[in-house]
């Protein structure tokens, strides 16, 4: 039997193409994920915190069922008050004997997430290397797109960083979508399958990096 952390439930759940542990659904409610994971005859359980609009943080219980990699509330959402309270039901919940398993949760950054978006949604071969590359030069990008809109005159180099974006994309099966609106994302990826993350419907947001 697999000893689950807090992390390769994670894993699992993204491999099966879950949202749950997305970045924009954690910062929606709030959430929280504790560190440690219980296993026993009553299955796997962990403890998430949220913070309800116009209330105080609170604790829920969430079983984690393996086949299938799906993860349900245990009693009420929210529904404990404490830590404490919460990893306790869930230590019950797992029932006797149940072994605890503790691991700091990693969340997923913004490189994890673009490569899960990409390969999930049709294109092919997405490595963290690709990421890596597609960031800085959608963070090239940006910075002209800027430049640009400060009065500065871009010239070859905006097209060059347009170039490059291009090449990248085209190797991974995807189109490109530009703006020259630096107040948000100036390049935003097609996909294949048409999936999108921005409020227009155009495309995936490529991130930057912050420039300091």
């Amino acid at each position: 039997m697999k000893n689950w952390t807090i992390n390769a439930i994670k894993e699992a759940m993204r491999a099966e193409g879950s949202h749950w542990f997305d970045p924009d659904s954690m910062q929606f409610f709030g959430s929280q994920i504790d560190s440690q994971v219980y296993q026993g005859p009553g299955g796997v359980y962990f403890v998430s915190s949220e913070k309800p609009p116009h209330d105080r943080r609170k604790w829920s219980v969430r079983q984690f069922v393996p086949e299938g990699a799906d993860i349900h509330t245990l009693g009420t959402f929210c529904g404990y008050g404490s830590l404490a309270d919460a990893r306790e039901a869930a230590r019950e919940a797992a029932g006797q004997a149940a072994v605890t398993t503790e691991e700091k949760y990693h969340p997923v950054d913004d490189l994890e997430q673009l490569q899960h978006t990409l390969n999930s949604h049709g294109c092919k071969g997405v490595t963290p290397r690709v990421c890596r590359q597609l960031v800085a030069k959608a963070t090239v990008h940006h910075y002209w797109c800027e430049q640009e809109c400060n009065g500065t005159a871009v010239g070859e180099a905006g097209d060059k960083a347009e170039k490059a974006i291009l090449k990248l994309a085209q190797a991974i099966g995807a189109g490109v979508k530009f703006s020259g609106d630096p107040r948000g994302a100036t390049v935003k990826l097609v996909m294949p399958d048409g999936y999108t993350d921005d409020w227009g419907k155009e495309g995936v947001c490529v991130p930057t990096k912050q420039h300091r």
